[in-house]
């Protein structure tokens, strides 16, 4: 995949403010670590906590114990404090006791508001039980369905009264992100439905709705509060929603999750898994609004991030973890329409009021042009491109409002060109994406900034292709286009960089490939610090443009190194891949011993993922292959074209 960078600039406009101290609390749990990641890319000073998982430069904190509180909050002399911490979670470390919950938070909270600090609790849609038409609103009052729902009402009051209001509560739904085990995350959790091997007869809900949201987009928007907060104190208090768009029951997520991980649901067609009613007691469908967030955004001349797509999210979180594992496709656009009217004998009219999910936020509309937009999105998924934008523009003709969706058109473009190129599609998927860039070019002009999304696609297009002729071209012009708009020295010209480097390096420009990939390096360093992951990942493709071209000696450093970072980031899928690759490389230098020795830190990497994944990840690297081949005389000769591409 082509690399995009750590979401945290890309939701402001050019106004920045300058570098904040940032305390987070929970800095070791899945919400805590995006929140690290976003802050720290964006250039301010983070300290994180944690209870036991204490690593990685994170700070020992029990906040039930106030002495110890006192301690860090002096130390790290915050101005934003962002309480992360996972009060009912059975399966976590860090998780409290709920009679403790309440008084560790008002007591973290007045100390921290004494000290000038002003605090951000991230609490979740449990405070309502459901039985509303539409969405729910910050000021909707709480109505827990469960003690879960009723522990986050009764925080979210202390923290209210031990700052006298002025702090903020952000409630998102349940959330994915970034793993350090399949289970760490509700929503992942059900890829233990299918992988390694299928439960068969398992009985999945196919009723419940939820809106799994990704921590990196949460992340992103407590950088808005914050950054917002320094900007006008005043604005930035009180209660803000923030969740994804689509509501999918456990089956549906399921059924992506197989998806991303090539497993059949049907096999011998017969359905491996049983849709079931699930839990009654809880609400069908709570969603958020999110309404007042985007307002806020927009007065503060900031932007919330737009949602990630499940599949494209959760496919991310899950190759992390999994290496080899590939997205395929993009599951079926949900689509919901609800209609103001009470009751369903009357016949539909075109002049109903409805809500449409955008896939961006959900608006109502009349049903007419609700009609006229699920043809334009079932056009687009048929590559009728030009078809889909005329019904596009009809639409906005019928609702000026949904203009909006006539600029989403963009995004349904790329969307739709992915899922065919991850289904082979790809000659179609060229077609429809160079017919798109053509009347978009000459709508908004050949260098305007709206094209950027677009030439990102063409760069992915050709690098699946192996074109790398084409892939150079538009990988150079997202270069210039980068630097143009994003301006030197920034981490999205440094992944531009780095995929310029790999376009070119294949038709022989090794040199200014190399140049490339240490700029690159140098803003990734500067940026993140030189253990960020993402350094890692230019160090290995560095090293992988060395080793290709021969040049042995001058790879293994960078080789070492990013194994020394993946090592202390305990990503062993990526630190095993790391050792196959130099194993690889030292056979090609006639060094069976080394290359013997760097295959068995793979398969100790590999020993450390998830007990249940040990076989399938060694089978996927071709582990047991390849040390055969050494054994047998080296394997130089038989290295496949996916052991030369960058990552």
């Amino acid at each position: 995949l082509v690399e995009r960078p750590v979401q945290a600039r890309d939701t402001h406009s050019s106004t920045q403010v300058g570098a904040m101290r940032v305390l987070v609390v929970g800095a070791s749990g899945l919400l805590g670590r995006s929140i690290c990641s976003v802050f720290n890319a964006a250039g301010h000073e983070v300290t994180g906590t944690a209870l036991s998982r204490v690593k990685g430069g994170l700070v020992k904190l029990d906040v039930t114990k106030p002495d110890e509180v006192k301690g860090v909050l002096a130390a790290s002399k915050p101005e934003i404090v962002i309480y992360a911490v996972k009060e009912r979670v059975a399966d976590s470390e860090e998780a409290l006791p709920a009679d403790k919950c309440e008084a560790a938070l008002a007591s973290m909270a007045a100390q921290a508001a004494a000290a000038g600090a002003w605090v951000l609790y991230i609490s979740s849609d449990d405070v309502f039980s459901g039985g509303k038409a539409g969405c729910f609103k910050p000021e909707d009052p709480p109505c827990p369905g469960g003690s879960e729902g009723a522990l986050k009402v009764r925080l979210e009051a202390a923290l209210a009264k031990a700052t006298q209001g002025d702090c903020a509560v952000l409630r998102v739904p349940p959330l994915y992100g970034p793993l350090t085990k399949v289970g760490e995350s509700r929503i992942t959790m059900l890829a233990k439905l299918v992988f390694p091997r299928i439960k068969m007869g398992a009985k999945v809900d196919d009723w419940q709705r939820r809106f799994p949201t990704h921590t990196m987009d949460v992340a992103s928007v407590c950088l808005c509060l914050a950054e917002g907060r320094s900007k006008n104190a005043a604005t930035v208090r009180g209660t803000w929603h923030y969740s994804a768009d689509t509501p999918l029951t456990d089956l549906q997520v399921v059924i992506i999750i197989a998806d991303i991980l090539q497993v059949d649901l049907n096999p011998g067609g017969k359905a491996a898994l049983e849709a079931d009613k699930g839990d009654w007691t809880r609400p069908q469908e709570v969603g958020l609004d999110t309404t007042s967030l985007t307002a806020l955004c927009k007065d503060l001349g900031l932007e919330a991030p737009v949602g990630t797509p499940v599949d494209l999210g959760l496919a991310k979180v899950l190759t992390a973890l999994i290496p080899a594992a590939a997205m395929k496709k993009n599951p079926s656009q949900i689509q919901t329409v609800a209609s103001d009217r009470s009751t369903g004998d009357d016949p539909e009219s075109d002049s109903d009021v409805v809500e449409i999910d955008t896939g961006s936020g959900k608006v109502r509309t009349s049903r007419k042009a609700a009609n006229i937009m699920n043809e334009a999105n079932n056009l687009m998924n048929d590559g009728k491109v030009e078809e889909a934008l005329k019904k596009m523009r009809e639409m906005v003709l019928e609702d000026p409002s949904l203009e909006v969706m006539d600029q989403d058109a963009d995004r349904k473009c790329i969307e739709f060109v992915a899922s065919m190129i991850r289904s082979k599609q790809v000659d179609a998927a060229e077609k429809v994406l160079t017919a798109y860039y053509a009347k978009k070019e000459a709508k908004v002009g050949p260098d305007s900034q709206g094209l950027l999304a677009l030439i990102e696609a063409h760069v992915f297009l050709y690098k699946t292709k192996e074109d790398w002729p084409s892939m150079a071209e538009w990988a150079g012009k997202h270069l210039a286009f980068m630097r143009k708009f994003k301006g030197e020295g920034t981490l999205e010209v440094a992944v531009s960089l780095g995929n310029y480097a790999l376009a070119i390096a294949p038709s022989g420009k090794l040199e200014e490939a190399e140049k490339c990939f240490n700029e690159a390096l140098e803003i990734q360093q500067d940026k993140l610090g030189k253990e960020s992951e993402h350094v890692a990942q230019t160090l290995h493709n560095l090293a992988l443009l060395f080793r290709n071209s021969m040049q042995f000696s001058k790879a293994e450093e960078p080789y070492e190194r990013s194994r020394q970072i993946w090592r202390k980031k305990e990503s062993w899928g990526l630190l095993a891949v790391s050792c196959k690759d130099s194993a690889i490389m030292y056979d090609m230098a006639g060094n069976q011993d080394k290359a013997i020795a760097m295959l068995d830190k793979a398969t100790h990497a590999i020993e450390r993922l998830p007990d249940e994944i040990h076989g399938q990840v060694a089978d996927q690297l071709g582990i047991a292959e390849l040390r055969n081949r050494f054994l047998a005389g080296g394997c130089a000769a038989g290295i496949g074209e996916g052991d030369k591409k960058g990552k």
